[in-house]
């Protein structure tokens, strides 16, 4: 069931610092060191802010302000401007928001097993290219969404390409006085007067009536949404509380989940003759190969392999610069998840089976597809992304 909610059906200022606590201190704990762990903190903390923008109360902020206070984190890097801009929607700017430029990081060079999965996805990218260029007008050309289409159309569009499909489910869409630019993660449980709390957050000024919102919203943020679901199902005592799949490790896994749902509606979409959106679904995927910290250099030195390698090129995304075990989970996550077939802690086992039953059916139609589940090492995972979480430091990064 999906509810359209005001700002003003939250819980009262004792639950939402509570929330803003709890989660400012989850955001702290990511799978990463030094520079890494201090922005990937930053970054969480943006998303809590936008949270606590969300709830609608300056109140709201005081958890994320005391959490960022004793951390002594510089908020600094590329995620500091829009923490400021968040935090500065509850009030006056507290001191501990600034922080010195911090010392420009390095790329390291691209691990071997995040090369190896590049090259899986995009052989599977070609052969969906190559399945597009069939299709009547070559698969990218439909009409747009009609003008009056919202969020909550698209999740409901959403649903029938979602492996969670068939099972009731229950999120709101929360519209907040937030501008679109300062939105990045807008799926999260928040403390509203929901039967979950279950939230994706609908920014004002955004333009919701496109081909790219409809996948993004509908697919990409819906799988977050029915991941989000299936865990609270699991857990009743937990729902007041920030889910595991939102920060540090347990993101990983939530991304994960999401791009093998793309990965599976892209299939699904071009079996179904749906062009646009399984175009829009390929370039989502190219892309995030290309924003993978080191891809570029390791595409300087190799220059053979699939096309979509060299279509993804062309993507840089400043977000991901510094995050490299962020960025590569969004392709080496969902290879791991499908080789294993999605058999991970955090993912329930009723979601895990409706992925596999309908991933097993696009295998039988669909060669790329069937391709993807053969390839070998497609279940490893890069030692990169199994550390285990730490804080972050204590003092100051900035230095």
């Amino acid at each position: 069931m999906t509810v359209l909610l005001r700002n003003d059906a939250v819980a009262d200022s004792d639950m939402r610092y509570a929330w803003s606590r709890e989660a400012a201190e989850a955001a702290c704990r990511v799978p990463a060191s030094g520079r890494e762990a201090a922005d990937w903190a930053v970054r969480g903390w943006a998303e809590v802010a936008l949270g606590c923008a969300a709830l609608g109360g300056g109140d709201a902020f005081q958890g994320l302000d005391e959490v960022i206070q004793a951390s002594q984190v510089a908020c600094s890097g590329p995620f500091a401007p829009r923490l400021r801009a968040l935090r500065s929607l509850g009030g006056e700017l507290p001191g501990c928001y600034h922080g010195a430029p911090s010392a420009a990081a390095g790329t390291a060079p691209l691990p071997e097993a995040v090369a190896r999965a590049c090259v899986v996805l995009a052989e599977y990218c070609d052969g969906l290219d190559s399945a597009l260029s069939r299709l009547p007008g070559g698969g990218g050309s439909a009409a747009e969404p009609p003008a009056w289409a919202t969020t909550a159309d698209h999740l409901r569009w959403g649903e029938r390409f979602r492996a969670s499909a068939g099972t009731r489910r229950w999120y709101s869409v929360l519209s907040a006085a937030v501008p679109a630019e300062l939105v990045r993660r807008a799926w999260m449980r928040l403390p509203v007067a929901d039967a979950q709390n279950i939230v994706l957050i609908r920014p004002v000024g955004g333009v919701e009536a496109t081909v790219r919102q409809r996948v993004r919203q509908g697919l990409h943020n819906g799988a977050h949404l029915d991941h989000l679901a299936a865990l609270a199902s699991q857990d009743a005592a937990t729902l007041w509380s920030p889910s595991a799949i939102e920060f540090g490790s347990g993101l990983l896994v939530a991304e994960a989940y999401a791009m093998s749902s793309e990965i599976l509606a892209a299939a699904e979409c071009t079996i179904a003759g749906r062009g646009a959106e399984a175009r829009e679904l390929y370039r989502g995927l190219v892309s995030r190969m290309g924003r993978i910290p080191g891809f570029g250099v390791w595409r300087s030195r190799y220059p053979a392999g699939p096309a979509a390698l060299r279509c993804a090129e062309a993507e840089r995304s400043a977000q991901f610069a510094t995050l490299p075990t962020l960025a590569a989970q969004y392709v080496t996550g969902p290879l791991r998840l499908i080789g294993r077939n999605w058999a991970d802690p955090l993912i329930p086992a009723p979601l895990a089976q409706r992925a596999r039953t309908r991933w097993k059916a696009v295998c039988e139609r669909f060669e790329p597809a069937a391709a993807l589940s053969a390839a070998e090492g497609t279940a490893e995972a890069p030692r990169s992304e199994v550390r285990p979480e730490t804080g972050v430091p204590r003092q100051k990064s900035g230095a």
